[in-house]
């Protein structure tokens, strides 16, 4: 499933299902998003190819942009990871990452995540968009800071 969506740079841009064949250029991204707390290649490719996630990547005509990679078991949902090139963040494109995939949810669904306390344009993209704060996983993360766990229903 794809959708041409019209970003702020007035650039077309195609939101699609991940593949393996996309695994380096996520790797990239994952590297350049997260630093040395980044996912390996073979990480990310067990995660591409498990039956249980699926992942979306939006690119426009020479670029992977970003992706959103998510686990589910029946209704309930789990955004693993959300990351947008540097060169390409505050342009709309990880909120177009995140509609397209609560758009594909079925009703009565749930969407979990957590995200770094510290992560403010992260929680206010989330929040934006539905998400409210449940909970908190104090020093959840390798250099100890805190996660916000954060909820959707649909």
């Amino acid at each position: 499933m794809s959708m041409v969506l019209r970003c702020k740079m007035e650039v077309s841009h195609t939101i699609r299902v991940a593949r393996n064949f996309d695994t380096h250029h996520i790797y990239e991204i994952e590297k350049s998003a997260f630093g040395s707390s980044a996912w390996s290649r073979e990480n990310l490719a067990n995660y591409l190819s498990n039956k249980t996630t699926i992942s979306y990547i939006v690119e426009n005509s020479k670029n992977i942009l970003g992706y959103n990679m998510v686990t589910f078991i029946e209704s309930d949902f789990e955004i693993i990871k959300l990351a947008v090139t540097p060169l390409s963040q505050n342009k709309g494109i990880g909120n177009s990452l995140l509609v397209h995939f609560l758009d594909q949810i079925p009703k009565n669904s749930s969407v979990f995540l957590d995200v770094s306390r510290s992560n403010t344009s992260g929680i206010s993209l989330y929040k934006k968009n539905g998400f409210r704060e449940i909970s908190i996983r104090y020093s959840y993360y390798q250099d100890g800071s805190d996660a916000l766990v954060l909820c959707y229903k649909n």
